[in-house]
């Protein structure tokens, strides 16, 4: 049954829309799903999970009991019955999302916090069960980082990239810690043929090892670098220091009489000048 129901044209459509955040038409489909399949929990949980963001509490809940009488330890229900229990009718607006996040679980600190696209991503089916601010476990293996739901299935939800898992599974086995969080999810399609599911998370160091020197992620910084020729600085290292008021009243001095600089002179021309010129006084 469980298979039949994941080739149903419709689950995908239920998915999608949950994925998109089209809260009403997820709720319709998942209606329609529930005559197909009425004991299907993975219809009942998405079902469950339309009726909450839809502002009817009471359905959601008496819901997501009925999936735990089917399944008593399923994570997704366990997790949702939780979260409804200081949430009454009418307390939701229409653009709010059920999941409460606490205020500063995305606050950036520059080099301690990044956000990350995640790649090679689970199916939407295992997506469709996650709520922004869900924490995430991060396991490495050798120089790969892998993201996986933070409950006892552990079900893969994607990986870092490589250079960036490369870095932190090092730090890692040197003694870093990290946390991590799901900050966004979209359902884009990059191509007529096939759809998928974009998943983004944050993560923050929350332990530095004393053997790590340098911290764990880039911070931006200016791409301006500042540029002198090199005929300014021999000028800049060989003129006096300029005067001051406190040391009496300043020499006019024209023009014509201060030193040049010919910018058609090369470097070497400019040291051949000052070695012939340094010859002459010795002869002298």
């Amino acid at each position: 049954m469980g298979n039949q129901t994941s080739l149903d044209p419709q689950v995908q459509e239920a998915i999608k829309a949950a994925l998109e955040g089209n809260w009403v038409e997820a709720l319709r489909l998942n209606q329609l799903l529930l005559e197909k399949y009425p004991n299907n929990v993975d219809t009942l949980n998405r079902l469950a999970r339309s009726f909450g963001e839809t502002d009817e509490i009471g359905q959601a809940k008496k819901i997501y009991h009925k999936v735990l009488e089917l399944d008593p330890y399923n994570p997704i229900a366990e997790k949702n019955i939780k979260r409804l229990q200081s949430i009454k009718k009418g307390s939701l607006k229409a653009t709010q999302k059920l999941s409460v996040v606490k205020g500063d679980i995305f606050l950036e600190e520059p080099g301690r916090t990044v956000t990350v696209v995640l790649e090679d991503t689970a199916m939407p089916s295992i997506l469709a069960g996650l709520d922004m601010g869900d924490p995430v476990k991060l396991i490495p293996h050798h120089n790969q980082i892998t993201v996986v739901t933070d409950n006892d299935n552990q079900q893969r939800i994607g990986s870092i990239d490589d250079v960036l898992a490369r870095r932190m599974a090092s730090d890692t086995r040197s003694g870093s810690k990290f946390e991590a969080f799901v900050k966004s999810m979209s359902f884009k399609t990059p191509d007529a043929k096939k759809d998928k599911a974009q998943v983004a998370i944050f993560i923050r160091e929350t332990y530095r090892s004393p053997k790590i020197a340098t911290t764990p992620f880039p911070s931006e910084a200016s791409s301006f670098t500042p540029y002198v020729r090199e005929e300014a600085l021999n000028l800049l290292s060989n003129q006096a220091p300029l005067p001051t008021e406190a040391d009496g009243a300043i020499e006019e001095v024209e023009v014509s009489d201060l030193p040049s600089v010919n910018r058609d002179e090369s470097l070497e021309d400019l040291a051949e000048k000052e070695q012939s010129e340094a010859e002459e006084d010795l002869e002298d």
